[in-house]
């Protein structure tokens, strides 16, 4: 999740909510909502986007939420749709600017998010993205799927 890896939404940040907000916010619904329902540590938002899914995590949970983007042309509409939404669920929101394997984030969260990332990784990132997952989660954090994913980690920790 390198800065370069963001480099292409440069040219289509300011467009991406306007051509894909509502299928995303429904899925997001769809996928994650259950899932943060049962966070009690945190929740990892990896290749946070815009926010769709960093909204739709806080509407469902309780739990905090690291949003982590890197590409700054899309962290600028994150941050946006933070600053619009109220001050007890922003309170709750660390954004790290930094790719995933660049935070350090260290057994920080039960629930890890990658929605619309992983894929678009080329694989030496991938993995590294999946290794940093894997660093970030609390030792009672599980993996979960609805389908296969490249790369994907152990489903336990070691």
């Amino acid at each position: 999740m390198s800065e370069s890896s963001g480099a292409g939404y440069t040219v289509s940040a300011e467009f991406y909510d306007l051509l894909q907000a509502e299928t995303d916010r429904r899925q997001a619904k769809r996928r994650f909502a259950e899932a943060a329902a049962r966070s009690r540590t945190a929740i990892l938002d990896v290749g946070a986007g815009t926010g769709i899914v960093t909204e739709i995590l806080l509407a469902a949970s309780t739990a905090p939420v690291h949003a982590v983007e890197p590409c700054a042309a899309m962290r600028a509409s994150l941050l946006t749709r933070l600053a619009a939404i109220g001050a007890d669920r922003r309170a709750r929101v660390t954004v790290h600017p930094e790719p995933l394997e660049q935070a350090d984030l260290r057994e920080i969260a039960d629930l890890a998010i990658a929605s619309n990332v992983i894929g678009c990784l080329p694989p030496p990132t991938r993995r590294a993205c999946w290794q940093a997952v894997s660093t970030a989660w609390s030792p009672a954090a599980c993996c979960s799927s609805t389908r296969r994913l490249p790369n994907c980690p152990p489903a336990h920790r070691p």
